[in-house]
């Protein structure tokens, strides 16, 4: 029997979160960092501020240094403080105790598909160039690695995943079938689950419908673009839903998974400023509603 599938690990209504870390995006934290990543609910979680008495104080630093840091372990001026986090419930326990059932669902249709050849059957709403980013966050570049075909929902053999999912394309691929807005594409594929997102890699026995658009990109393009990239504090709506905003991962130095950020390839550093999508508007390139204003 057919089922219909959405991404309860995005919902952004059912956690949110004191810590630090999150106050950038008002407390909001996803069920798949609080569940898989963290593993922090209901128990919470520790946290160890690293102070020093002088600098607390107003005073300065015998070696010259301006923050607490882990060349300060030996100073006898260092301490730390404990603190336990606590994430925060938003809905009642009957809505959360349905919810984790329905989680459960979806995680059984998930076992069933991760790592199998599946047939995949999806309009595309966008395909975007995916970087990744080395070098120090200070003087950070960004290598172009594939490309990043979005959809708003995709066919998986009987199933329908009424949610966004993505699929990594090769560079040979997209050169050779110049994916673009309103393309739908019949293909073999083997999905994956990375970081809460439904990923479709290594697409093969591709059928393409052709939806009448010219790709936005091509890859000496999408370099030049990095070259004056930007990185934004806050992953705003518009910012996602344009052509020039790309999300990249970012892994710690010792390869645990790290964050997502938000890379501008148009250079705007604030995305209340940008007029790029009223300017592509106007020019009549693009639908209006491809770019939400």
């Amino acid at each position: 029997m057919r089922k219909i599938y959405t991404n309860l690990y995005k919902r952004p209504d059912i956690f949110s979160c004191p810590h630090s870390s999150h106050h950038r995006f008002g407390g909001v934290v996803t069920p798949h960092h609080i569940l898989n990543e963290k593993k922090c609910y209901p128990d919470g979680c520790m946290v160890f501020i690293w102070k020093c008495r002088l600098l607390d104080k107003g005073h300065a630093c015998p070696k010259k240094f301006k923050h607490v840091g882990r060349k300060c372990f030996s100073c006898k001026h260092f301490f730390e403080e404990k603190y336990q986090q606590q994430p925060k419930l938003k809905i009642s326990d009957e809505e959360f105790i349905s919810f984790r059932s329905r989680l459960e669902d979806l995680d059984y249709w998930l076992d069933t598909i991760v790592g199998r050849k599946i047939e995949l059957e999806a309009t595309l709403r966008a395909v975007k160039p995916n970087f990744r980013a080395i070098g120090s966050p200070k003087r950070q570049r960004y290598l172009f690695t594939n490309w990043l075909a979005i959809f708003d929902s995709a066919h998986v053999n009987y199933d329908l995943f009424d949610d966004v999912c993505f699929a990594r394309l090769s560079d040979r691929t997209q050169a050779r079938f110049r994916f673009s807005e309103g393309d739908r594409i019949l293909c073999r594929s083997v999905p994956t689950f990375d970081r809460g997102r439904l990923v479709f890699t290594r697409l093969h026995n591709i059928e393409v419908t052709d939806g009448g658009y010219e790709p936005d990109w091509d890859r000496a393009d999408a370099e030049v673009a990095a070259a004056t990239a930007v990185t934004l504090n806050i992953q705003a709506e518009k910012c996602l839903s344009c052509r020039y905003g790309c999300l990249i991962d970012r892994n710690y130095r010792d390869n645990r998974n790290g964050s997502r950020s938000l890379l501008c390839l148009a250079g705007q550093e604030l995305p209340e400023d940008c007029v790029y999508p009223l300017t592509k508007y106007l020019e009549g390139q693009k639908k209006p509603e491809t770019y939400k204003l």
